[in-house]
């Protein structure tokens, strides 16, 4: 057996100095993450929880008209169906849908719609329902509804009555 001690080279505390670094930023980004993950889910306002659960529209002057149903749930992901009022049958049902409310505000984001230049990120041709509510009664809103493509409407806006069909938890 040799006595003499073993020395690192200049090269091994260079790597492991490139490790250490490298593990350092790994933990900063994984860190970033979930800060971000957890931001990005945040509970539900008091007036955002009034929303939760399955609504049906009413569009002022369309008697008979489809029957539209929203069911807004507590992860902030939404349905809309387009319903026939005869049948009932589903003519519509778009997918993928967020939604958001706030001081009376609702925005229902549909990036499944994509809607403008093929170029655009889905995220930049998503279609936005912009729904003012106004409470009319428990458990019923009337609205005022405009459909836009990157803050540019796409028609006149669209006024009616939003009532609750699944009861308050």
């Amino acid at each position: 057996m040799s006595d003499t001690p073993r020395t690192e080279t200049p090269n091994t505390r260079r790597r492991r100095w490139r490790v250490l670094v490298t593990l350092a930023l790994l933990a900063l980004l994984a860190g970033g993450v979930v800060v971000g993950w957890r931001s990005a889910r945040k509970s539900l306002s008091d007036e955002e929880r009034h929303l939760v659960g399955t609504w049906t529209v009413q569009w002022d002057g369309t008697p008979g008209s489809d029957v539209i149903r929203y069911e807004f749930r507590p992860d902030r992901t939404c349905r809309v169906l387009n319903l026939d009022p005869k049948s009932l049958r589903v003519l519509n049902n778009p997918k993928d849908l967020k939604w958001r409310l706030s001081d009376g505000e609702l925005i229902v984001r549909m990036p499944g719609a994509a809607h403008g230049p093929v170029w655009l990120p889905p995220s930049r041709r998503s279609v936005d329902e912009i729904i003012a509510l106004t409470p009319d009664g428990p458990d019923r809103f009337r609205y005022t509804t405009v459909v836009e493509v990157r803050s540019t409407p796409l028609g006149p806006p669209v006024t009616g009555t939003m009532t609750r069909v699944t009861p308050t938890e």
